[in-house]
């Protein structure tokens, strides 16, 4: 009974040390072995050998997951490790700069940045556009023109792409002529104005005076600007109360020429002093003037040389008679009539 136990143990440790060295042998094989991938990964080692029981490829699925972990073992030289992979930073459309920064769109990653294969476009979040004509980015990423508008010259602007061109409450209105709109939305025109460049004004550049648009150029009520009035017999002539007569004007509530008038000459209030006339709206001094000599328009000819006391003379003679004319002085004798 003793021999038969003593003969059971010995096999069962004879059993035990078998599996070991079956199961212990194919681990080294196991280790590590850091392969590169084609995508720049690297791989784990490969699993050890295993009995018929499978001992061994439990050792060989550690060794799998050895590839995951040390993708980027060994360093990325002239790269970047993202996701578990090496890749070219400079070049890679999903890592462009860094790891994970896409390229959106048609773009393309060029030095490391995300950029538009042709010139004259712009990175936006949806790719490359046209920030002069692109509706949804007009000028700048993200500015999207509302409908009815459109992207022209980088500016949303209404059909016709008129400088007054607005949208006000969803529709297109012209600012510089809408009576509604006057300059900018919600401006309103009051009757009798109208819009005109943008602002409420007079047709026809009429001013509004009490409520009406009137010609203050010609208004007697009115005249010049608003509320200066013209007292009878006056009108308004460009702006300014006149008399109606050519040459006039308004003195004393009356209208006068002023011509000939010693006490008004030329304008109201305006007196002459004694021994001048009023000529053709001029103080004369007719005593000695050779064009108005005594009176208005008498002119000294030939005949005398000075106005002398209101009367034209020869020296101190009175005025020779034709044909004799009067001869300037000469060195030392004086002037005198003569044929």
């Amino acid at each position: 009974m003793v021999l038969r136990v003593l003969v059971r143990t010995a096999a069962l440790i004879g059993l035990v040390w078998w599996s070991g060295c079956a199961a212990g042998a194919p681990a080294a094989e196991g280790a590590s072995s850091n392969n590169l991938t084609p995508d720049g990964g690297f791989t784990g080692g490969v699993g050890g050998g295993g009995t018929p029981g499978g001992a061994g490829g439990a050792s060989g699925g550690m060794g799998g997951a050895g590839g995951v972990v040390g993708g980027c073992a060994s360093g990325c030289p002239g790269g970047e490790c993202c996701e578990n992979a090496c890749v070219n930073a400079q070049t890679n459309q999903n890592h462009c700069g860094s790891c994970g920064n896409a390229c959106p769109g048609d773009t393309v990653c060029m030095d490391g940045e995300c950029a538009c294969p042709s010139s004259g476009q712009t990175v936006c979040s949806s790719g490359c556009v046209d920030l002069e004509t692109d509706d949804a980015n007009c000028g700048t990423c993200g500015t999207p023109c509302e409908d009815p508008t459109s992207c022209v010259g980088g500016e949303c602007r209404c059909p016709g792409g008129g400088a007054g061109n607005k949208v006000c409450d969803d529709q297109c209105v012209d600012t510089v002529t809408d009576n509604a709109n006057c300059g900018s939305c919600g401006t309103t025109c009051e009757d009798p104005l109208t819009c005109v460049s943008g602002s409420c004004s007079c047709p026809g550049g009429d001013e509004l005076c009490d409520g009406e648009c009137l010609d203050t150029s010609s208004d007697n009520a009115n005249c010049g600007e608003c509320g200066t009035a013209c007292e009878d017999p006056t009108t308004c002539v460009e702006g300014e109360c006149a008399c109606p007569t050519a040459g006039e004007f308004f003195c004393e509530g009356m209208c006068m020429a002023g011509k000939d008038d010693p006490n008004n000459c030329g304008m109201c209030g305006r007196a002459c002093i004694a021994g001048s006339a009023c000529c053709d709206g001029t103080c004369v001094a007719v005593q000695t003037d050779k064009m108005n000599c005594g009176s208005c328009g008498t002119v000294c000819e030939t005949t005398s040389d000075r106005c002398t006391a209101g009367a034209c003379t020869c020296n101190t003679s009175p005025a020779c008679t034709p044909p004799q004319m009067c001869y300037p002085a000469v060195l030392i004798w004086p002037a005198a009539c003569g044929d």
